[in-house]
């Protein structure tokens, strides 16, 4: 299976090492082969693999893409296939995918201690409920991680039912405590903290 150790960024050449530094900085990469300039992803070794670039697509003119016989991801339906109604046929679902994400680290320790000086309760709703050995609760950063690295206070942390935590992150920033509490005396949240 032919693969490259090297690969073309903004024009220059770079190894399988400064692109893994580049994508972990997050810095949306476009890495492209260096024979015939299609899009590439790097691969860290791992296994019995050393590290490379791949091909997103098959490119048969390329020498560094793989043969035939790899199998790439499924292509995309056609817009035809998304068009049919659903109550004629069943949606297709659950073809694996490959993703990658950039996740922000969080403290768990801390998490973890808003929950219990919160009691596990929501403080929108007054909601709390417990599965098992475990409470159904989340913690809600008041200041927003997308603003970068910071030391995060436990002032900063509010405990939230997954509900209002979804309400609080449906709109960019994400809705202030207080404006929750309005929105949670009037929807379903309220109706549910009495059932259980």
């Amino acid at each position: 299976m032919a693969t490259s150790k090297n690969c073309l960024y903004k024009g220059f050449e770079i190894d399988v090492a400064q692109a893994l530094h580049i994508r972990k900085a997050g810095r949306g990469p476009v890495f492209l082969c260096l024979e015939c300039k299609s899009p590439v992803k790097v691969h860290k070794a791992g296994g019995r693999t050393v590290g490379h670039f791949e091909h997103l697509q098959r490119n048969d003119s390329c020498r560094l893409s793989h043969s035939k016989a790899y199998k790439y991801a499924p292509e995309k339906r056609t817009s035809q296939h998304r068009q049919r109604p659903i109550s004629e046929a069943g949606a297709e679902e659950g073809l694996r995918e490959e993703r990658q994400h950039f996740l922000k680290k969080r403290n768990a320790p801390l998490a973890r201690e808003c929950k219990r000086f919160n009691d596990y309760t929501c403080q929108a709703c007054g909601f709390k409920c417990k599965s098992g050995n475990r409470y159904i609760i989340d913690c809600h950063h008041l200041k927003p991680l997308e603003f970068g690295v910071r030391e995060t206070r436990f002032t900063d942390l509010v405990c939230l039912c997954p509900n209002c935590h979804r309400i609080a992150h449906s709109e960019d920033p994400p809705i202030a405590l207080r404006q929750l509490k309005v929105i949670a005396g009037v929807c379903s949240c309220k109706l549910l903290r009495n059932k259980y």
